[in-house]
């Protein structure tokens, strides 16, 4: 029977089982942006026609298809348990975790969601959920039922904590990652504004002050023991995704670090005003990234061969990547991927010791002694021998369930 996969590639939800691949639906994205359809006509008068120009009220984007456009919806991570499938999203400032009965449930039921918190990843083992929940610019973790019953936060401190996992092999323990918050001057922003992250961001941006991460490590807690245990550490690298092998072995992936120099006053709301090119040049390197792939030229005209190799740069998952190089790095591979092979998959042994799996990773799931992963391009599967084979074309999977 062919293996069945959950994955997230740009924010949204697939199941593939064997050959076939479908998209997810999310019952309550669905029914939020039919409040938006719905407000949009309802205000139809308001926005549109030579009334509204004339009352200065005219919006050229206020129809209800640029409406349920414009808005951003993310799901960060997904879970099958008792029965029912458990998801993280994030869409118009709000965010929760829920449950689906079945892939064509439309009500669903929600485990956690209010407006303090928003919550980001999450991992289930048995009836217990872990999850990261992001308040104020900081991010930390904690536990409920999956019912939502008993929650409660187990991490403090100016940091952000991502990617937490049950141990397979350990009860009541929890590996993830963290990063350093730089230290940030905050006695001047009133109370309100210190408990929306948005209003904090746009306050820091008008005083100058840039929110920087320092390098992330992975850390070890011991819910029974109150400990917090550094597994993983150096300036030189950033330590994410923790997944425990059954053997006990410990796997991540390791990227460098680079340290954000000379932040200039007002540069998010430089960021914000350059928005337009940036919309532009993204534009124009996906072009030249898929038609360098498939048809071996590039977009850009004149120079050498060499010089003809696009410099399209991605963010992906907060980092700034040069797509095409790392198509050309990877080039000798039977699918290659744009994630730079400086990006490692690690496993590290009970003993301490460690050895580069694989490189180019963006995401993975352990399997046995095998494992899934995305190079950005593709969902693979790596064999215990080595051997690799393709389970699906996906972009940027950040994500990846059994």
């Amino acid at each position: 029977m062919a293996r069945q996969l959950l994955y997230i590639s740009k924010g949204k939800m697939y199941i593939t089982v064997g050959e076939k691949t479908r998209p997810v639906d999310s019952g309550v994205l669905a029914r939020y942006l039919e409040r938006v359809k719905t407000g949009a006509r309802r205000n139809a008068w308001k926005t549109g026609g030579e009334g509204a120009k004339f009352t200065g009220t005219y919006d050229p984007e206020g129809s209800a298809s640029d409406r349920v456009a414009s808005v951003s919806a993310r799901v960060s991570s997904m879970a099958y348990a008792d029965g029912a499938l458990y998801y993280a999203l994030t869409v118009g400032g709000a965010s929760g975790i829920y449950r689906k009965r079945s892939m064509t449930d439309e009500e669903e039921g929600t485990v956690l969601s209010d407006g303090d918190y928003l919550y980001g990843e999450m991992n289930i083992h048995r009836d217990r959920v872990v999850y990261t929940a992001a308040f104020a610019g900081e991010a930390h973790l904690g536990i409920c039922d999956l019912s939502g019953g008993n929650a409660r936060m187990v991490t403090e401190g100016e940091s952000v904590e991502s990617s937490p996992v049950w141990s397979k092999t350990e009860p009541d323990v929890i590996y993830y990652s963290s990063a350093g918050l730089a230290q940030m001057d905050t006695e001047a922003l009133s109370e309100e504004r210190m408990q929306s992250l948005p209003a904090l961001l746009l306050a820091m941006a008008e005083a100058g002050r840039a929110v920087e991460l320092g390098p992330a490590g992975i850390y070890r807690l011991d819910l029974a023991q109150g400990e917090i245990t550094e597994i993983a550490e150096d300036p030189r690298y950033n330590y994410v995704k923790p997944q425990v092998a059954e053997d006990g072995s410990l796997y991540y992936i390791r990227r460098p670090y680079t340290e954000a120099k000379g932040a200039a006053r007002g540069s998010c709301l430089l960021d914000l005003l350059l928005l337009p090119v940036h919309l532009l040049r993204a534009l124009f390197g996906f072009l030249t990234i898929f038609t360098m792939k498939y048809s071996g030229t590039t977009l850009r005209s004149g120079g050498s061969a060499a010089k003809k190799k696009s410099e399209a740069d991605l963010y992906i998952e907060g980092n700034l990547i040069n797509a095409a190089e790392s198509l050309r790095q990877n080039g000798g591979e039977d699918y290659p991927g744009i994630i730079p092979r400086s990006w490692e998959l690690i496993r590290r042994t009970p003993d301490g010791k460690e050895e580069v799996v694989r490189r180019g990773v963006l995401s993975f799931c352990l399997d046995g002694e095998g494992f899934y992963f995305s190079n950005g391009s593709y969902l693979l599967y790596h064999a215990p021998d080595g051997k690799e084979e393709k389970i699906t074309k996906a972009d940027e999977v950040t994500f990846i369930g059994i």
